[in-house]
């Protein structure tokens, strides 16, 4: 576990002392910070990309998605069918039995988020490497129902998107 916390310190450190945007292997190091964030939360389920797309693409009414991202970091796009965090709270109680999937930018802060939905006897569980897990695999995002290529993050270090997308800070 010792290694994984280091690792992950380290991409933070290496991407945040260099342009992200011109690192070679973005989904690799999309890929090794999710596998750190997960090892640091092994008490919560982590939800794969690649399930979550199908169940995604198969319009699967037994989750609801929730982004736990800044409301700046929204207003540029979010994956389908997600709610705001602020909404999902207001109306938390209609979504028991559910499958609960959080997501941000990378899953450090869903993590935390679905360690409190299951304190609360929710069915929980946070998307593994975020949206930018999610472009990297092909998924899309929207806003207003509209497809966009750029998306919102915390800061200039989480810049790790694919070819064709933007990243958008506060």
């Amino acid at each position: 576990m010792k290694y994984h916390l280091l690792a992950l310190i380290l991409t933070i450190i290496t991407t945040s002392c260099v342009e992200p945007q011109n690192t070679k292997n973005k989904s690799g190091v999309v890929i090794s910070m999710a596998q750190a964030i997960q090892m640091k939360n092994k008490d919560i389920k982590h939800l794969d990309v690649k399930e979550f797309l199908k169940r995604v693409e198969q319009k699967d009414d037994t989750m609801v998605i929730v982004d736990v991202r800044t409301k700046k970091e929204q207003m540029q796009s979010m994956i389908p069918g997600a709610m705001p965090k602020e909404l999902f709270e207001k109306h938390m109680k209609h979504f028991k039995g559910k499958d609960i999937i959080s997501y941000c930018t990378i899953g450090g802060r869903s993590s935390e988020f679905t360690r409190e939905l299951k304190e609360k006897g929710f069915k929980a569980m946070s998307l593994q490497g975020g949206i930018l897990s999610w472009v990297h695999h092909g998924g899309k995002v929207y806003m207003d129902d509209k497809e966009v290529k750029s998306i919102g993050i915390l800061n200039e270090a989480w810049n790790l998107m694919p070819e064709g997308y933007k990243g958008v800070t506060p």
